[in-house]
């Protein structure tokens, strides 16, 4: 309760639908046998297949979401950090002058 206080309860202020379904699963706690009150079809196996199947969607789909920064943004940088590497072992290589976008010959 302490949990749902603290953290959820703020989101049900925001969506009805969220606060409809905090209070039905929080209501499985005032049972004895929560099987046997009304709100037991939380509890059923094709529920909570339901909820691993959204929860899985959703981790998904935050893993894969865009970066706040461009593709070129991030290309840019890993291009800084392997030419920084290169130059701290010493490799000769092709060297990019971001400033120009020239490359020059093997440094």
């Amino acid at each position: 309760l302490q949990f749902a206080a603290e953290n959820l309860a703020e989101r049900g202020e925001e969506d009805s639908a969220v606060l409809q379904e905090l209070e039905r699963t929080l209501a499985l706690l005032a049972f004895d046998d929560p099987a046997s009150c009304p709100f037991a079809d939380l509890l059923s196996p094709g529920h909570r297949q339901q909820v691993a199947s959204q929860l899985n969607a959703a981790i998904l789909r935050a893993e894969h979401a865009e970066s706040t920064q461009s593709k070129l943004a991030v290309s840019l940088k890993m291009l800084l950090w392997a030419q920084e590497e290169l130059d701290k072992k010493r490799v000769r290589y092709p060297h990019m002058q971001l400033s120009t976008g020239q490359i020059e010959e093997l440094k």
